[in-house]
């Protein structure tokens, strides 16, 4: 099997599904070109087996490295549109920490803020 190289671009975000596609595509096409070329051998139990297992065993590889690649592409952007804007009061008790030093900041104690009878 050839040696592979990892790479990193960027791309505009709005062309990040289109790019997936393709990659994801040309996956798959791979896999139809590899059914079509793969037969089950005349005889079995033969060197004409072992060399498709190996050919075989090659391309696995290089499709479970093209996986990896797409897998690791979708992650990424899941991650990113996850951290993007995190939801309101994600931590409720880190907002009340903040509530509270705000007050003491300000010298606000409970109550001080209203209006006495």
């Amino acid at each position: 099997m050839p040696p592979r190289i990892n790479i990193n671009y960027s791309i505009k975000l709005e062309a990040l599904a289109t790019e997936t596609e393709r990659l994801f595509a040309a996956f798959l096409g791979e896999i139809e070109m590899a059914a079509e070329q793969y037969r089950m051998p005349s005889e079995i139990l033969s060197a004409e087996t072992l060399k498709e297992i190996g050919e075989l065993k090659d391309l696995v590889k290089d499709l479970n490295y093209r996986l990896i690649d797409i897998e690791g592409i979708v992650k990424s952007y899941l991650r990113y549109i996850s951290e993007e804007s995190p939801p309101p009061f994600a931590d409720a008790t880190s907002v009340y920490e903040k509530i509270d030093e705000l007050t003491k900041k300000f010298g606000m104690e409970k109550n001080e803020h209203e209006v006495p009878d």
